[in-house]
């Protein structure tokens, strides 16, 4: 079954032969294919910007307010090969919608039509629960800003490109449109099961899925499926290497999750290395050590190390890469940074934080935010007036997976909080008044990663554990409520894999 293409168009005229009529210089028109209709369909767009980055990764961009869809961005270079992106945002500069050109273009002296797929930069979440999305072009109080896709309970969905994601679901994956989020041609038997991690080949709609029955590469176009390893189990996978030089899945296999509660740091890892085209190489060990995630980006692969707050580039080439994030639990690139999401220690008076560092890939620019400390109420269940409350500050908050949106404007996670709370005693007859207690509390946070301002925090999950209430004067207590914005629409869940259209992961 072929994919069906439901879009509108608006034409954009980038990169128009110029008025003086020189042959060194071609024009290409641009076709922004949108979704026809519907919330998925961008709103509200009043400017547009069409990056063209040239062959030494010099970004030109050109900016023009959205009117009669059509503005010149300025000569191209003959025979200089080029990549373009747009980004189209509101009258407050917030980004509602993005596309992206993967493929190589090389203008000529013809005038060039190139479609590019623009979609809102959704966030997709995967748990127990159906596929979740958030949509950031809508405040968190609007109720469009929450939703699931259909028929997708306890599957996990990573994105392919701007039109499609990839829904795995037991041993089987299935596309899904961007447009409509409606399935797309026929599901895919993967012949493995647990999935947990999946990464696509850049430029390509194949992927390579990570799963208890080890690492299979999938052409999502002709459902091939060719397993690259069996074992070990890979709990993360990344993919490196060019088209020029052929692409390596790594995979992160014993992965080190950064340290909860009263917890240690313990366990080791390893990254190998598998060659997806050459089938017959061996696995190269590319590192150990004390592993939470894995990144690469063309030759270079870089590890978190939640232990000792490492962040480095693990193959031996250069430039070298050394980065310190306290607890370092998850890694994202994003254009040519790569983007860190670790922790900071609680502090007298106020919880732990989520702490989001970057770099460019070189080395370079280091930058870092500390997000608001992190505190859960829990009420006392036979409080009528609901006057009796406890602001319960947490112990630890670890990241356990990363998006950066496009261009950076966002960061999505999902945070975990853990927290002790000892019992209380009344100082005059030493009897319990309040029962010793532990708190673990599950987060889906959208926050600004230049300032460290949290534009939305949804509660996915709060778990209130009471020790020894029987002899407590108040012994019964519960996590207060999410209401609101931070209610999850489609009920309590642990998510565990979070993606953005067009983002990084």
């Amino acid at each position: 079954m072929g994919r069906k293409v439901h879009a509108a168009v608006l034409v954009v005229s980038a990169g128009l032969v110029s008025a003086c009529g020189t042959e060194s210089t071609g024009g290409i028109e641009l076709v922004l294919s949108l979704p026809s209709s519907g919330d998925l369909r961008p709103t509200g767009m009043a400017t547009v910007a069409v990056g063209i980055t040239q062959a030494d990764g010099v970004e030109n961009i050109s900016t023009t307010p959205l009117d009669g869809m059509r503005f010149d961005a300025g000569d191209v270079a003959l025979d200089e090969p080029i990549r373009l992106r747009v980004e189209l945002r509101d009258n407050t500069s917030r980004l509602v919608a993005f596309g992206l050109v993967e493929e190589t273009i090389l203008p000529d002296r013809t005038q060039q039509t190139i479609t590019i797929p623009v979609r809102k930069p959704i966030i997709y979440v995967s748990s127990e629960r159906t596929v979740g999305t958030l949509d950031p072009t809508y405040d968190g109080l609007d109720p469009k800003f929450q939703g699931t896709i259909g028929n997708t309970t306890a599957s996990i969905a990573f994105p392919i490109d701007g039109t499609e994601l990839a829904v795995v679901t037991g041993t089987t994956l299935q596309r899904i449109a961007t447009a409509d989020h409606k399935p797309v041609g026929n599901a895919i038997d993967l012949k493995v099961t647990g999935a947990t991690d999946a990464a696509r080949i850049p430029g390509q709609r194949r992927i390579v899925v990570a799963a208890a029955g080890g690492l299979v590469l999938v052409d999502v176009d002709t459902g091939e499926v060719r397993s690259l390893a069996t074992a070990p189990k890979p709990d993360r996978v990344a993919i490196g290497g060019t088209a020029e030089t052929g692409f390596t899945a790594y995979a992160l296999i014993g992965r080190v999750a950064p340290v909860t509660g009263a917890g240690t740091c313990t366990g080791s890892s390893m990254v190998l290395g598998y060659s997806i085209d050459q089938p017959t190489e061996l696995p190269v060990m590319v590192a150990t050590g004390q592993l939470s995630d894995i990144e690469a980006s063309g030759d270079a692969v870089f590890g978190a190390n939640p232990c000792n707050g490492s962040v480095t580039r693990l193959d031996a080439g250069m430039p070298r890469l050394m980065f310190t994030v306290t607890g370092a639990g998850a890694l994202a690139i994003e254009g040519s940074r790569l983007w860190i999401a670790g922790s900071a220690a609680r502090a007298t008076g106020q919880g732990a934080r989520i702490r989001i560092a970057s770099v460019r890939l070189d080395g370079t620019d280091p930058q870092d935010v500390t997000l608001a400390p992190k505190a859960e109420v829990m009420t006392y269940d036979f409080d009528s007036q609901n006057e009796l409350s406890l602001n319960i500050h947490a112990d630890t908050l670890v990241p356990i997976d990363l998006a950066v949106l496009p261009g950076a404007q966002y960061v999505a996670l999902i945070t975990r909080m853990d927290s002790h709370r000892a019992a209380r005693f009344d100082p005059s007859t030493g009897s319990k008044v309040i029962p010793e207690m532990n708190a673990t509390v599950h987060d889906l946070v959208l926050a600004d990663p230049q300032t460290g301002a949290i534009s939305q925090r949804i509660r996915a999950r709060c778990v209130l554990t009471l020790i020894a209430k029987t002899n407590a004067e108040f012994a019964d207590w519960s996590c207060i409520t999410a209401s609101g914005a931070e209610s999850p629409v489609a009920g309590e869940s642990t998510p565990t894999t979070i993606g953005a259209l067009y983002g990084g992961r």
